[in-house]
């Protein structure tokens, strides 16, 4: 069998399945296995055997194209474009519009857990604090 190359259809489903399956939220020690299930839905959904590190990899070269995009599209007109910025009509339909939707889910997940650690590391600080009681 020769070298398996992704083509349009196969990346929108890759990314659908990312977007459904959030492997960036898994818990610890679970990462390898959620990232798994999002190859074997993949593998099932085209109909050819795809490994984890071609899904991380494929995720890897969407996510620098759109960077990549991006940047040009900041120089030729000036003006930077936000990732919210994609039109729903076709936002299911357009590989950037999926990676888009990806990057945003990511980079919301990281942010509450950002926030979630000041949290904590905030209420230790307070609860080390408070002198004990009489």
């Amino acid at each position: 069998m020769g070298i398996f190359r992704f083509n349009d259809g196969q990346d929108k489903e890759l990314l659908r399945e990312l977007i459904t399956k959030k492997p960036f939220a898994a818990a610890y020690g679970e990462t390898m296995q959620s990232w798994g299930s999002v190859a074997a839905a993949l593998s099932q959904a085209i109909g050819v055997e795809v490994y984890t590190k071609q899904v991380r990899d494929r995720l890897a070269v969407l996510m620098k194209n759109l960077a990549a995009g991006e940047r040009r599209s900041a120089i030729g007109s000036g003006i930077e474009e936000s990732l919210d910025a994609n039109d729903v009509q076709s936002h299911y339909d357009e590989i950037n519009g999926l990676v888009s939707k990806y990057a945003a889910l990511e980079s919301m997940h990281l942010q509450h857990k950002r926030t979630q650690a000041i949290k904590r590391s905030a209420k230790q600080r307070t609860s080390m604090s408070v002198p004990p009681g009489p």
